[in-house]
């Protein structure tokens, strides 16, 4: 990842945290949309971070003349699916807490 990746992860990181520490009940509308602004950042992040090293373990396979293995595909399903739970189940949670209009 570049560095400019790397500063980008770390200040949507941070942006997640700092909401997060919101009451729910505090998060004003705008706090919420870049809740979810930020929670779709965080998951392209890591999406394209996975696929990048399934790249590079499909190059490596090639250049060694192996064939892939069901590893990284058990660890896409053991990291990756849950991390998108776990943000979806946050977004549907935010999303319950009742605003005042």
């Amino acid at each position: 990842m570049s560095k400019s990746g790397k500063v980008e992860e770390t200040n949507v990181v941070s942006r997640i945290t700092a909401l997060t520490q919101i009451l729910p009940e505090n998060l004003s509308e705008n706090d919420l949309q870049d809740l979810i602004l930020q929670q779709n950042k965080s998951n392209d992040i890591y999406r394209m971070k996975a696929e990048g090293a399934f790249v590079r373990s499909r190059r490596k396979w090639l250049e060694e003349e192996e064939q892939n293995t069901a590893y990284f595909f058990q660890l896409e399903r053991l990291v990756v699916k849950p991390v998108l739970f776990k943000n979806s189940l946050l977004m549907m949670l935010l999303l319950m807490i009742p605003k005042n209009s």
